[in-house]
């Protein structure tokens, strides 16, 4: 080889080099800009102290803690036993809340194990909540137990309803009602509507199943959203979901209204980066759901959902996120290792603020901690766990908190799924924040009302 030729490929080599070099850069750069300006925001809110408390249990005859009996008598009333869940909304001039898997107090063939329930405020209180489930007069002769939802794909054929194939969220555009669902044992969402909840749910569309599993629905109308200014001010649905393990953090889509009414699945966009560098925020947006990035960070590991022949690859997380107009500002509540955190974002994609704990069971809020007052606590004072048949029939362990379901004395509380009832939050005069929001309890099984109060820090 000649000098020239020599030098020519030693040019060459720096040059392959430098594309290298230039790519590796390109590649950092584009996996960096993804999310940029994600930082560290201070809490606007911190929890008023001891203002957290129950203030009722909503299935049942008798509360587990108090032993008077409960405002709904789900058992007299519906055959109700135990249930979980308990998301709000307002349809038809009522307060609607549509609750998970539902026990009944008797035995029951299992196509009728597990199915979902819906209720409606009587007493739109607080303090004082009480509601009217649905009836069923048919499922089961000689008896009156609560109506259980139906959904139907596009061809009318009846899709599963039991055992985490469950409501997830709703909300009403005047006419009609539209619920998400899980599906496949909490592998996938989906969007429905109905006119009439007695009336078959139609699914629209499939959302997601990777990112967008549990997903919550808030409208916002006549907003422009960047990165989407081809739509122009206009109203939108924004879903905030979570997804499987790898997936469990918080995740946001967004479509507009009208093209939701026409059944739309391909103007479903999911943020796939942002910029909150600059002094107006850059999104990205993507009608991939894979491409979907987080907004902020589950700090838990997930779970692993299994059920007899049933596997779950849903992450466990399960966002609320609302919007308090008086306050122009949104709100994030969900539960993490048994403790509900609370963020905010003066815009709905953020940045949002780092998480503060509003509730956690062993805390003592001024009332005892939920662990032996409405959550059983199977630890003993002498280090010691109880065994099955401890707390049965009437020999009870001395130290038996009896804050358990028949046969699950063995089995330790906890909590998930903080449902906020968005009609009953109130903003004082200085500032204060009161929230009232739904908490299913493990064990025993059941939802219960809480409330908190927040100030300004």
């Amino acid at each position: 080889m000649d000098m020239m030729d020599e030098s020519v490929m030693v040019k060459l080599k720096k040059v392959v080099i430098y594309l290298l070099i230039l790519l590796m850069w390109t590649g950092c750069t584009e996996s960096s800009s993804k999310v940029v300006g994600q930082h560290e925001v201070e809490p606007l809110y911190e929890l008023v102290s001891g203002s957290t408390r129950k203030i009722s249990q909503i299935a049942g005859d008798y509360d587990f803690q108090s032993g008077q009996l409960t405002p709904n008598q789900t058992i007299t009333r519906y055959n109700l036993m135990g249930t979980d869940g308990g998301n709000s909304f307002e349809y038809d001039g009522k307060l609607w809340f549509f609750f998970g898997d539902s026990d009944h107090i008797f035995p029951v063939s299992e196509d009728m194990e597990n199915l979902n329930a819906m209720a409606w405020a009587t007493v739109e209180d607080p303090e004082n909540l009480t509601l009217q489930f649905l009836t069923d007069t048919e499922r089961i002769p000689g008896k009156t137990v609560w109506l259980a939802p139906i959904l139907v794909d596009a061809q009318g054929q009846e899709k599963n309803l039991q055992a985490f194939n469950t409501q997830l969220d709703g909300f009403s555009d005047g006419d009609d009602l539209y619920v998400l669902w899980s599906q496949d044992f909490m592998s996938r969402s989906v969007l429905s509507k109905t006119d009439d909840p007695t009336a078959p749910f139609k699914i629209v569309y499939d959302l997601g199943d990777s990112h967008f599993i549990n997903v919550d629905a808030v409208g916002q109308n006549d907003i422009e959203i960047p990165g989407l200014e081809e739509y122009g001010r206009t109203d939108w649905i924004l879903f905030y979901g979570s997804g499987t393990v790898k997936n469990k953090h918080v995740y946001m889509a967004v479509t507009p209204r009208d093209r939701l009414r026409e059944g739309d699945r391909d103007a479903v966009y999911f943020l796939s980066g942002y910029d909150f560098s600059q002094s107006e925020p850059v999104l990205n947006w993507s009608k991939d759901e894979d491409k979907s990035v987080r907004l902020f960070e589950i700090e838990g590991n997930g779970f692993d959902f299994t059920m007899g022949p049933f596997h779950s690859p849903w992450g466990g997380t399960e966002p609320n996120v609302f919007f308090v107009e008086k306050l122009n500002l949104y709100f994030a509540v969900y539960t993490d290792l048994f403790t509900v955190r609370l963020r905010t974002a003066n815009s709905p994609w953020g940045p949002w603020t780092d998480p503060i704990t509003i509730f956690v069971p062993w805390e003592d809020y001024g009332y005892g901690p939920a662990f032996g007052t409405f959550l059983h606590n199977p630890e003993l004072a002498d280090g010691k766990t109880l065994k099955p048949g401890d707390c049965a029939g009437g020999e009870h362990h001395p130290l038996c908190d009896r804050i358990h379901d028949d046969g699950h004395e063995a089995d330790g509380g906890g909590v998930y799924g903080a449902w906020v009832i968005e009609k009953f939050l109130e903003v004082s005069e200085n500032g204060e924040i009161t929230l009232y929001y739904l908490l299913s309890t493990q064990n025993p099984y059941n939802v219960v009302l809480l409330t908190s109060r927040l100030q300004k820090r």
